[in-house]
């Protein structure tokens, strides 16, 4: 069975519940494309995205458990909101990880997007799927390496301002199965970096 997957790093929960504090403004007003929420649909930053097939899985998670072992956590420095989403900063850290992640993990995934998404309840209709299928198959040729572009989507604009900058640490790695939205809908696999 294939899944469209995310690595992720997950943020320091300060930084979740920033975001899921403007998120819900966001619901709130009408104003958010979906809801997130503290186990789903966490917030969390992208690292690579792609199509795992079930027989790969051990082989991702055993490259994920060394990376993690091997990394320390990465210290995020977010300067400003853009496309509803909080930016942080390329930080060598950030970049060597995303470069690793690429490099180690990405050769056991594909990138053909499939419409089997998260299981959804039975009606529930899809907002983005294009969306998610132009991520998955073009995650290496336009989102990774120089083109890389870490943010922690809200999913809404700022309900009010925010004092930028904001320095923070992100400690787990995470592998998820994608839901609507790029969201981070059921976990596979976590894992804490070395701390």
């Amino acid at each position: 069975m294939k899944k469209n997957v995310d690595i992720v790093l997950i943020p320091h929960q300060d930084i979740i519940d920033l975001v899921l504090k403007h998120n819900a403004a966001g619901v709130a007003s009408g104003n958010a494309t979906i809801e997130l929420g503290k186990k789903d649909r966490i917030p969390h930053l992208s690292l690579l995205m792609g199509v795992l097939d079930e027989e790969h899985l051990d082989g991702v998670i055993d490259k994920l458990e060394g990376i993690a072992h091997l990394t320390s956590p990465v210290p995020l420095h977010i300067t400003k909101e853009k496309h509803s989403s909080l930016v942080p900063d390329k930080t060598p850290e950030l970049m060597a990880l995303h470069e690793r992640i690429v490099a180690d993990i990405d050769p056991l995934l594909t990138h053909a997007g499939i419409t089997d998404y998260y299981d959804e309840p039975a009606g529930y209709q899809f907002a983005a799927p294009e969306r998610i299928l132009s991520f998955v198959n073009n995650f290496i040729t336009q989102y990774s390496h120089d083109k890389f572009w870490p943010h922690i989507t809200i999913h809404a604009g700022l309900s009010e301002p925010v004092d930028f900058p904001i320095h923070t640490t992100a400690t787990t790695l995470a592998l998820y199965h994608l839901g609507d939205y790029d969201t981070c809908r059921s976990l596979l696999h976590s894992i804490d970096l070395n701390t």
